[in-house]
């Protein structure tokens, strides 16, 4: 009887290394697929990392942007005003140049 207790205590054992290499081998794959998992968490970080630089690279522009309208809008602003003041310069020196022709006028002596 106790050959049939020591056949069935290394069939257990045996039985119990079976497992444990099956055990071992999906640990095995299990780490693997873990440290894919990381390096594709890795590579994401990464390409969000640059699209966030991207994007503030585009914020900065879009505000250099915004500035050079504001500045042009101040600009035509300027012109417009400046340009009015011609206009009302030209009209008073019109009106300027018609009483001087009016003046000159009284001094023509007609040689008749």
């Amino acid at each position: 009887m106790e050959r049939g207790r020591k056949r069935k205590f290394i069939e257990v054992i045996n039985q119990l290394k079976e497992q444990v290499a099956t055990i071992a081998a999906a640990i095995t794959q299990q780490t693997a697929a873990t440290q894919e998992i990381s390096s594709n968490i890795e590579q994401l970080s990464s390409g969000i990392q640059e699209v966030n630089e991207n994007v503030n690279q585009s914020a900065v522009v879009a505000g250099s942007i915004s500035q050079d309208i504001t500045d042009v809008s101040s600009e035509s602003t300027k012109m417009q005003d400046n340009s009015r003041q011609i206009e009302q310069y030209s009209a008073e020196l019109k009106a300027m140049s018609a009483q001087l022709n009016e003046i000159v006028n009284r001094f023509i002596v007609d040689k008749g």
